[in-house]
């Protein structure tokens, strides 16, 4: 989906250039895309789809056609939000995994009875649950306007 956006409207691309992390949060299959979908946008400010296409892996030029005109579909009115909803799916699903394979590496450093290992994994876990607990606490923040 927040493929399918970038082809479409520069709204989001500007939301996922300036959003640092988010090339992380993807897998390596998508990173590749979207970092052609980003060169594409700096060096000529407009996506060519077609050019994107005939840039990625053989296999996936008709994925990207197909997400394209997925694309076409979505109102410019809405195109934002769900960009922000699929960013902050990604940033929450990478989290989770990051989480997860922490708990992991402590479970090994106690295992192993390294302690300074298990000391350095916890506080990296620590680190990642905090930062989960922000972005639920922005989610469930009751959505304001002043008129």
């Amino acid at each position: 989906s927040l493929v399918s956006l970038m082809l479409r409207f520069p709204a989001v691309l500007r939301a996922v250039e300036k959003e640092g992390e988010a090339r992380q949060w993807l897998s390596s299959k998508w990173q590749a895309v979207v970092d052609l979908i980003l060169a594409e946008w700096q060096e000529r400010r407009q996506v060519d789809v077609f050019r994107v296409a005939q840039r990625v892996h053989p296999d996936q030029a008709p994925e990207i056609t197909a997400l394209a005109l997925q694309g076409e579909s979505v109102l410019e009115t809405e195109s934002d939000k769900m960009a922000a909803d699929c960013l902050s799916h990604l940033r929450r699903k990478y989290l989770r995994t990051l989480e997860r394979n922490l708990r992991v590496a402590i479970r090994a450093a106690e295992e192993r009875k390294d302690e300074q290992a298990k000391r350095e994994r916890i506080l990296e876990w620590q680190d990642v649950v905090q930062k989960e607990r922000q972005l639920e606490r922005q989610r469930l923040e009751p959505k304001t306007t002043i008129r």
